[in-house]
């Protein structure tokens, strides 16, 4: 998705389970930016970059994924020249972990239902 554009540069964005790659390409060509400097900052906040494999640069997205719109703020040093851009950016969160912790109030009437069932159960043993 692209998340910001100039005249000479763009900004594209996939995210991943716990990051969101940043590929900064020249518009012209849809070559890579070979940027020295590139810093981006999230409402405000500067965050921790590091470079994929693919020339992409990773941004953690774990603060990202709450279904809000995110302001984000791209600095590029290239060829010469400095480019601020600034995007937006919502990102859904992800649907990881068990059946209690996505349904937690369905797995506390399914283990109060429980414990009730057992106490019944042990009191009519024991009045017999």
């Amino acid at each position: 998705m692209r998340i910001a554009r100039s005249a000479l540069i763009a900004v594209d964005a996939t995210p991943t389970d716990d990051s969101l790659a940043l590929y900064i390409k020249h518009v012209a060509d849809q070559s890579a930016v070979n940027g020295s400097n590139v810093v981006v900052t999230v409402d405000g906040r500067v965050q921790t970059l590091s470079r994929g494999s693919d020339g992409s640069y990773l941004l953690a997205a774990a603060d990202l994924r709450d279904n809000s719109s995110h302001a984000l703020e791209i600095t590029v040093s290239h060829d010469g020249i400095r480019e601020i851009l600034a995007g937006q950016l919502t990102l859904a969160p992800t649907h990881s972990g068990s059946f209690i912790s996505e349904h937690r109030q369905i797995g506390w009437w399914i283990l109060n239902i429980g414990v009730v069932l057992i106490a019944a159960f042990a009191l009519s043993r024991r009045k017999k």
